[in-house]
């Protein structure tokens, strides 16, 4: 038997003008291999893994999770990880360090991807009193910023290699290097440090929540200095004012799973106030 795994499929959402191409590719192959199955020549699992978030908020992602024929008789198994248990992750933290930490903390450290981030920190910064996943991903930046000034590498040259990377990245999830500015030792810089990886002769980040966070700096950067609704309208009849208007609607959701997790903190302090355990608790979205 023979196994598929389509793995990071929530990266082609936000690669936004090859995401369809690229969904409809992998739809493309599903279909070959389930055809491949049905035949007898030979058996082929499937597993496709894609993020939560993604995976319930793009409809064509969760349509390609769910694709299927009509000669299919086994449906498809959703597998839903949940957080760790503090079991787990105490194992991966070390007893007397999890002992210490606040509550806050050990909940971050149940999501695999920040347990992840967590373990690239000097050990002085682990014990750092995080309240929130974003508080976690900013002391993980500010140490790779430092090590770069260690080595001479000024703040400034990593932040444009970055951006521009993730501007790239609009349109393809894995960028050639040749594709990027010519300052190869900032590339190597955050290789050595676990931020991007090289694989034939590309470029990606080692993991997708890291290149969300530095998303969301930029995003949150742009709109303190966003441009008045009145300016944005005044371009409507230009092809670059309907794509940034578009892009902000399609930036908001990625926005709002640091948002999200940011609230959820809140509310937990709130629900330890006495007298509001039953108060009910509404989002209301304005974008």
């Amino acid at each position: 038997m023979g196994v598929l795994i389509l793995d990071q499929l929530d990266s082609l959402r936000w690669a936004t003008r090859s995401c369809e191409e690229a969904l409809d590719v992998c739809g493309e192959m599903l279909r070959q291999v389930q055809a491949l199955s049905y035949s007898g020549d030979r058996a082929v699992r499937v597993v496709l893994v894609s993020r939560k978030f993604d995976y319930e908020n793009d409809l064509a992602l969760r349509r390609l999770c769910t694709l299927a024929t009509p000669e299919q008789s086994d449906p498809w198994e959703q597998i839903k990880l949940h957080a760790w248990d503090e079991e787990r992750v105490e194992i991966f933290v070390g007893k007397e360090r999890y002992a210490r930490m606040l509550p806050a903390m050990k909940r971050i450290l149940r999501t695999p991807c920040y347990l992840y981030i967590w373990q690239f920190l000097e050990d002085a910064r682990k014990d750092n009193a995080f309240t929130t996943p974003v508080d976690l991903m900013k002391e993980w930046k500010t140490q790779i910023i430092q090590h770069g000034e260690q080595k001479n590498i000024h703040a400034d040259a990593i932040e444009s290699f970055l951006n521009a990377l993730l501007s790239l990245m609009q349109e393809t999830p894995c960028v050639p290097e040749m594709a990027l500015p010519g300052n190869q030792q900032v590339q190597e810089f955050l290789i050595s440090e676990n931020v991007l990886y090289r694989n034939e002769g590309c470029l990606a980040f080692v993991h997708q929540s890291m290149a969300d966070y530095l998303n969301v700096e930029c995003w949150l950067q742009d709109i303190l200095h966003r441009k008045k609704v009145e300016e944005l309208e005044a371009q409507a009849e230009t092809d670059g004012g309907c794509t940034e208007r578009a892009g902000r609607y399609m930036k908001s959701g990625r926005l709002s799973r640091e948002i999200v997790e940011a609230m959820i903190d809140h509310i937990y302090v709130g629900k330890r106030i006495p007298g509001t355990k039953n108060v009910p608790v509404e989002i209301h979205w304005d974008f």
